[in-house]
C-alpha cells in the first residue's frame, strides 16, 4: 500500500502560516465583537439617561397641598395630581413627592387624611 505522499508547504520569509492567520482573524472577530457591545450598552445607557432627564424635566416645579384619600399610595397620589406624567410614567412624580415629604418610596398604602405638597 503506498503512502500518501503529503505536499512540502513552503513558507515564504515574512508570509504568515495559515494556522497564523486563523488565530489573527478569531482575535480580530473578538475584538469587533467587544467593541460593538461597548457601543452597544453604551448608546443604552446615554438613551437611559437621556429619558431619566426628560421625565424629570416633565415634573411641574410648583407644589400644591393634597389630602390623601383612603388606600392611596404616593404613586395613586402622583396619578391624581399630575395626570399629564401618568402616561410617560411617575417615577419621577413619586420621587419628588417623596423627597418633599420625607416619605419612602414604596407602594405601601397612606395613612388616609395625610396632607402632603405635591408638584403642580
Amino acid at each position: 500500500m503506498p503512502r500518501a505522499v503529503r505536499p512540502i508547504v513552503r513558507v515564504l520569509r515574512g508570509a504568515v502560516s495559515p494556522a497564523r492567520y486563523r488565530l489573527r482573524r478569531a482575535v480580530a472577530v473578538a475584538v469587533l465583537a467587544l467593541v460593538a457591545a461597548a457601543v452597544v450598552v453604551g448608546l443604552g445607557l446615554l438613551a437611559g439617561t437621556a429619558g431619566e432627564a426628560q421625565a424629570r424635566s416633565a415634573v411641574p416645579a410648583g407644589t400644591a397641598v393634597v389630602t390623601v384619600e383612603p388606600g392611596e399610595s404616593i404613586r395613586d397620589v402622583a396619578r391624581r395630581t399630575v395626570p399629564a406624567v401618568a402616561s410617560a410614567g411617575t417615577g419621577a412624580v413619586v420621587e419628588r413627592i417623596a423627597a418633599d415629604n420625607a416619605l419612602p418610596v414604596d407602594s405601601a398604602p397612606l395613612p388616609a387624611g395625610l396632607v402632603l405638597r405635591v408638584p403642580a
